[in-house]
This record gives C-alpha cells, structure tokens and sequence, in this order.
C-alpha cells in the first residue's frame, strides 16, 4: 500500500512480461494508510537515533528517509509532523511507544484513497496462507477445473472401497482395454506426497508414489519418481462436515461470500497439512485416458498417516489440534506421538504460539530418518565419521545449565540458574522493544540470548582475573549487537566491557544504534574479524585494549568465522563461548593462530584445513554432512565431530596448553541448548581457571 517513485536502469528478465529494474533511487510518495504498523516502520527508519540522550537533550534526526517527504507522503506539513513528533516523545516512555502514538495519528489524518489496497483486506482474503503474506494462487488448468462426468456418490466410507498401491493402480490402468477406467468403484490407496500444487478456488494437486524421494526442490524436474498417481482435492467433490453445514447456510454465505465456504471445508481447509514428505490415505475415484501414462484420482476423502517433517508443517498440524479442527487420535498416528492421544490432547492445550512452536521442533526431529534425508552418503563419509569418533569421545555433548523463566510470560525454558534472568530493559527500565509473543526474536533469537549469556556468566566468573580489573569480551561478527547488548544489559559496566567487530558498517551501525537506545556501553568497530587490523570505530573511539580481550564470545558465527574466533581465543590466552553456524560459508578465511618457531612460538595466519590439521577433501566432506537437511541424527553426528575437531586444535595451540609451567587450566567442553531454539544448538566452551593455589611465602 506504499506508494513510491523508483528511478533505476531495465534490464532483461527470463520471465515473460517481466522486467528487472535495477534500483538507483526511491522515493517516498504515499503512506500506506490502512495500517499504522507500516507507517510505524516507516517513522522509525525516518526518525532512527531521534530521541531524548543521556543529557537530557533531543538528538537531531539521523534516519534513512527524508523529513518532509514523509511529511507530504503523509499529508500534512513537515512543521506539523515535527511538533507531533515532538510532544509524542515528550509523552512516552519509549521510542517504540512513541512511534507508536505517531503513527496511529497519520492512518487517522490520512484522507481515505479509493484506489489505495487495504492491507487488512488483502491478509484475510490469501488463499491457504497462515501469516496473510502469500502471494495469490494461479488459476488451475482447464482438465481439473471441472469434475468429469459421473463422479457424483461421495457418501462412501473408507471399508467399502477397494485398498490398493499406487503399483496396483498403475498396473491396473495399464491392463485396461477401455479408453477410460471405470468410475463406479472407489478406491483406496495410501502413498507419500512427492509434491504438491495448489491453485485458485480451493484446487490442490498432490503428486503420490509408493516411496518417497527426498530431492531438492531444484532438482525434482530431473529426477525419475517412478510411478506417480495425481490426486485432485476439488471442492465440488469432497464433502464438508456435517457439524459444519448450519454455519453454511446461504444467509452466511451472503454475509461472508462463497470463497469463505470453501474455506470452511474440512478438508480443503487442512490442505497445508499433505505437504512434500507426508504420509497419506486417499479414497477416490480413477480416470485416465491411453494417451496418459500416470491416471488421475479425483479425492473424495483424505487421511494424514504422517506428517511431513518440515517444523512449520508440523507446527499448522498442532493448530490444527488446538483448534479443534483435527482428530486427536489421527494427529498422534501422524505425528508418531509416544503417548498416543493422551499426549494430542496435552498439545491441542497448549495457548502460547511459541510453546507450540518449540513442541513442533523437537516433534520433527523425531520424525527425521534416512528416508527424509534429503542428499545421499557414500562409504567415503561413513569411514571419515568413524574415523572422528574418537574425538567425539573425547569431547562429549553436555546441555547448558537452562535458564528461568522470560519475563512476562509463563513459558519456562526447563530448568534454574543461579543468575537473574536477562530482559530487554534499557538503564532507565523501560522496555526497547515490544513484540508479539510469536515472534521470531522471541521464539528462537532470545530463549538463545538467555542460554549463551548464562555460559558467558559462567565463564566470566571463573575467570582468574574476575573482579580484579575489567575483563574484556570481544564479540567476532556480532554487529547486530543482540549478544553484545544481552551481555552489558546483565553484567556489570565496572567488572566487563563489551567491543563487536563486524566487516559490514550497515550491521554494525544497527548494533551500534540499538545500545544508544537501551542506554549501554558497547564499543563497535568496523573491519576485518580475522586480522583484527586496520579497525574503524564508529564512536571514533582510539582504545584497541580488545585486543588482548579475555573473553572471546561469538553466536552463529558463520563457517570458518568459528575457526577465526577460536584462532583468536588461542593466541589472546582467552576464554571463549563460539556456536558456529552455515558450516559451508566463508572458506577463504584465514586463521591466526600459535605456530611453533624453533623454541618459541609465534602468531601466523593459515588456512582453515592446517588449523585443524585435516586434509581439505576431508573437510569438505565434513562441512556438507553438516548441512545434511531431514535427517537429524546425521547433521548432529557431523556437527558434533567438526565441533570436536575444533576443540581438539585449540587445545593444541592455546597458550595455556603450550607453557611447561602454566598458571591457569583450561577446561573445554561442547555443550547444548536445547534444539527447539535452533538447530545450530552446539556452543564450543573454552574455561580458565587457576591452575593450583599460589605457593606460600
């Protein structure tokens, strides 16, 4: 609903009546203004850094779009829009607050535009889509569009049809004289979902076979499924719920239109759930003609057997249950719940967004094996796992001490720790970000916050050096500032300082931005990660004492990223707390870290496979197993040895490892959080302590 003046050069698109502009300005022409979120999105990137400062004064406007564009986007005077401003943070106890009171001001000021889209319209008119951001559903083609004549007795329950394989039907179409199979008898069939189309007017298309091949969808054009039966899920054909028909009656039909019936059908309405890699059980009946090597079932009902692995499928399934709209005891056969449905009814309870989420995470996994897999494994990656057991022996997987519970809601992450939980609250005690509950920040990003700041905690605290100076943490690629900000939220300004070194000046300046808003101390600087030379700080800060830092933190950081950080933690003698992240990304980094130089030792940058000291194939085998997507166990079992084959180099080259008389210990370990927060779930965990108490005088 946002209106815009885009200035850029055309280029040539693969799709026809469609041209690629490559942008060279944009701007801001009309407010979307049916919604005052987006025009609360467009103030604050408007008005990013406006606000009242540490001394009292009003910051002047440092954001992205101009004043008085948005003024007249808005319809008003820049005059009037900055007074508004003005007396809104005035009056408000946050940022977020006061946008919030500016931005319901303009959606009521704006006059109302006849050709403008309203946006809550559009949300709730997407065909099949859960958040209201699909994009609008083709037209199907013209040979499923209309039913075939004949297919009129769909009062047929599950006993009284024939069961067959989609091999059986094959075969049967195949022995056929006739030019078209018999309509008069349904069938029964159960198969997997190979794929899956949907179209306008409630029409989906499944694709069954008899064994279900876990390709990428880039390659399924490609690839041979063998024999195929195409399943229609038509409206006209598939009936609705008896419970149901009173709530169809034609005067709700007038009120709420015939898109809105069809929605309303049980079955059609639950299409999300027969996704790529599910199990079903159809009844129907088969035509084909002898020009058509597949024959087409067209679906009077449909069963879910199971679910396909995919989080967000399996989270729509738990909707499903909670709202009443799925059978309890064919949502535990689908979901292969353990405690059958005593346990569907546990989940159908559950009220919070996220606890639903977190269940559908771990219900995946559960559901992943060597059939879901999607890529296939050799002999060569089975001897090279075998091989790395022996480290994995050496460095088992622990679960990280868990945390309270968040603030402000009762969701508990399992178990105590000894520290107060960490919340999004800047130094004056008002909250800097409101946010649904479901969020993704909240869902995943934060639970992840409270994990990765206990151990930091943790180790900080066992530093040989705590409370005797400041201890320095250095956070590599952390420009976004979620940890670095986390960390100087909770621990104390006199006992720790906070530096993020980040390669790109957009993140860092998010990051940096964030802090000034929540009132904290964090200092940001622009450059290299893995040489830590040539830095630019953004606040012109000249202080390079991070360089020695004694903590060295980073979350997610990206393929050899990991390995530069722990290079890092080697030669600074320091602590650290890395969870690596994309294991593929990033090859061309190079580690610094202790090489030994005749009888002393020296700092030197190599590649990522003589840090590790294994051969570069072999990493390259490892990093792809570790990306492994459908079968957990596998990706985990790889995680697990590349994470292990780190710690196994840190302690190696660590300096504390190298002196013959060291004074501190350390202690490694990999430790988890829980994987419903992400499955990146593994933290390399680096300790020093002292070695032995000092020897007397």
């Amino acid at each position: 609903g946002t209106k815009v003046l885009i200035r850029g050069l055309p280029r040539r698109s693969r799709n026809s009546g469609e041209v690629v502009l490559l942008v060279q300005s944009c701007r801001l022409l009309g407010m979307p203004g049916t919604d005052w979120r987006y025009v609360k999105s467009i103030l604050e990137w408007t008005y990013w850094g406006y606000g009242h400062n540490e001394h009292g004064t009003v910051n002047e406007n440092k954001g992205l779009l101009n004043v008085d564009d948005v003024a007249k986007a808005a319809c008003m005077d820049p005059i009037t829009l900055r007074n508004l401003v003005s007396v809104s943070f005035a009056n408000s106890t946050s940022n977020a607050e006061a946008m919030e009171v500016v931005a319901r001001e303009i959606v009521e000021r704006i006059p109302f535009d006849m050709n403008a889209p309203d946006l809550r319209e559009l949300n709730m008119q997407q065909n099949n889509s859960n958040d209201g951001c699909a994009p609008a559903l083709p037209d199907a083609p013209l040979e499923i569009s209309k039913l075939p004549g004949g297919l009129t007795d769909t009062g047929v329950d599950w006993t009284s049809s024939t069961k067959m394989t989609v091999n059986d039907i094959i075969a049967t179409h195949l022995c056929n004289d006739t030019t078209t199979m018999q309509l008069s008898t349904p069938i029964s069939f159960s198969g997997w979902v190979q794929a899956r189309r949907r179209f306008s007017e409630s029409i989906s298309v499944l694709k069954i076979v008899d064994n279900f091949q876990a390709v990428e969808r880039q390659d399924a054009s490609n690839t041979n499924f063998g024999n195929v039966v195409t399943c229609v899920l038509h409206p006209e054909l598939i009936p609705d719920k008896k419970e149901e028909e009173d709530e169809r009656s034609d005067k709700a039909i007038e009120k709420r239109g015939t898109l809105w019936a069809k929605e309303q059908n049980s079955v059609l309405s639950s299409v999300n759930m027969y996704a790529r890699g599910a199990k079903v059980q159809i009844q129907g009946y088969v035509t084909a003609d002898e020009t058509s090597l597949n024959p087409t079932c067209w679906v009077t009902n449909i069963r879910l057997l199971r679910s396909s692995w995919a989080p967000s499928i399996i989270n729509y399934i738990l909707e499903m249950l909670s709202s009443g709209k799925l059978d309890f005891k064919e949502a535990a056969t689908a979901l292969s719940l353990r405690r059958g449905i005593i346990e569907a009814q546990e989940l159908a309870s559950l009220k919070s967004d996220r606890q639903r989420y977190w269940c559908a995470v771990e219900i995946s996994s559960m559901l992943q094996d060597e059939q879901s897999q999607r890529g296939s494994i050799n002999s060569e990656d089975r001897r090279l796992l075998q091989e790395l057991g022996r480290l994995r022996t050496k460095f088992p997987l622990t679960k990280i001490a868990s945390v309270p519970p968040l603030k402000n809601s009762g969701d508990n992450l399992d178990l105590q720790v000894d520290v107060p939980f960490y919340t999004w609250q800047n130094r004056r005690g008002s909250s800097t970000r409101k946010l649904m509950q479901s969020s993704r920040f909240q869902t995943k990003k934060e639970p992840q916050l409270h994990y990765m700041v206990s151990e930091i905690t943790r180790i900080t605290r066992s530093h040989p050096d705590y409370l005797k100076r400041p201890l320095q943490i250095l956070d590599i690629g952390g420009g976004k500032g979620h940890l670095a900000n986390a960390l100087a939220s909770y621990l104390n300004s006199d006992d720790v300082f906070v530096s993020v070194v980040d390669i790109d000046e957009n993140t860092i300046e998010n990051g940096r931005r964030r802090s000034i808003a929540s009132g904290l101390e964090v200092s940001y600087w622009i450059g290299d990660a893995s040489t830590l030379n040539d830095l630019r700080n953004v606040d012109d800060v000249e202080d390079l004492s991070f360089k020695n830092a004694d903590i060295v933190v980073a979350l997610h950081a990206c393929g050899v990223l990991t390995d530069v950080a722990l290079g890092h933690a080697t030669c600074m003698n320091a602590s650290f707390v890395i969870c690596p992240c994309c294991f593929c990304s990033y090859p061309y980094l190079f580690v610094s870290a202790l090489k030994q130089n005749e009888k002393s030792y020296k700092s030197e940058r190599m590649q990522a496979p003589e840090w590790l000291d294994i051969h570069s194939s072999d990493l390259n085998q490892l990093r792809k197993l570790c990306e492994i997507q459908g079968d957990r166990s596998l990706a985990l079992e790889a995680i697990h040895s590349l994470c292990a084959l780190r710690l196994n180099a840190v302690s190696k080259r660590h300096i504390s490892s190298l002196s013959s008389t060291p004074l501190v210990n350390l202690n490694l370990s990999l430790k988890m959080f829980p994987e419903k927060f992400s499955s990146r779930n593994i933290c390399m965990v680096g300790e020093l302590s002292h070695a032995r108490d000092p020897d007397p005088i």
